[in-house]
């Protein structure tokens, strides 16, 4: 699992590690630092946050979760996303946000059921979601 530097403060890092037997990585390696983690069949990015996806869209691999996305999306593999904006933050309505959800909703991200808007952190459903990554693995 790769998290957001963000994301480690509020995710349970030691139970991810037991579940997947692999550390949960936020922060890039040193080139002389071996792969610790496995290349991926594909990626659930969840929550896509507003500032995540803008920044993917544009490239801009400042964090390791990020620059894994852009890299994944360029070597065309199977990527889910799932948005996560509150309805009332005028986020959900600012045109780059809506520029972003055009670009990601692309193949391999097409799924428009797997679009969240809430005022709370949306439950994704999980067997949509292993079947559209299954359906993006063929």
């Amino acid at each position: 699992m790769i998290a957001t530097p963000h994301a480690t403060k509020f995710i349970d890092i030691p139970l991810l590690e037991r579940l997947t037997g692999y550390p949960v990585r936020s922060e890039y390696k040193r080139p002389e630092e071996p792969d610790v983690l496995p290349r991926a069949d594909a990626i659930v990015v969840y929550p896509a946050t507003v500032n995540n996806l803008n920044k993917w869209t544009l490239c801009i691999a400042d964090i390791l979760a990020v620059s894994i996305l852009c890299e994944y999306m360029g070597l065309h593999m199977p990527i889910v996303a799932v948005p996560y904006v509150r309805t009332d933050s005028g986020l959900d309505n600012h045109p780059a946000f809506a520029k972003s959800l055009a670009f990601v909703n692309v193949p391999p991200v097409r799924d428009r059921r797997l679009l969240r808007r809430c005022r709370r952190w949306p439950r994704p459903d999980r067997k949509l979601l292993v079947s559209h990554v299954q359906n993006n693995l063929r």
